[in-house]
């Protein structure tokens, strides 16, 4: 759904723009610079892709740990894996939350 919005936005700033500039025009006010609106449209550009570019270095980076420095792989088929997968985070969560509350509580600045 929102690739059809952005799909059908992207000719309708162009022809908001072409409207803009044909108003101008016809009352000759000089107000309207179409390099302006280009520039807009490039930055508008150059800010999606860059966060594009971050994505897919992280995803190239991720691919590269786990295939070069995973210790196991474990099955998709085990149970075991599953478990593992839903009840590590959970823990981690946890244990770290109690950590901070230990650690704040012996050092006094307990809020």
């Amino acid at each position: 759904m929102a690739t059809k919005i952005i799909l059908f936005s992207i000719p309708a700033f162009f022809i908001l723009i072409f409207i803009e500039l044909y108003f101008d025009r016809k009352n000759k006010t000089g107000h309207y610079r179409i390099n302006d609106s280009l520039m807009s449209l490039s930055l508008g550009i150059i800010s999606r892709t860059k966060l594009l570019v971050i994505f897919s270095f992280a995803a190239i980076v991720y691919a590269w740990t786990a295939d070069k420095l995973a210790i196991t792989q474990m099955p998709n088929d085990s149970i075991f894996t599953w478990i593992f997968s839903f009840v590590t985070p959970s823990h981690h969560v946890f244990v770290m939350g109690k950590t901070k509350f230990i650690s704040i509580k012996i050092m006094g600045r307990f809020y």
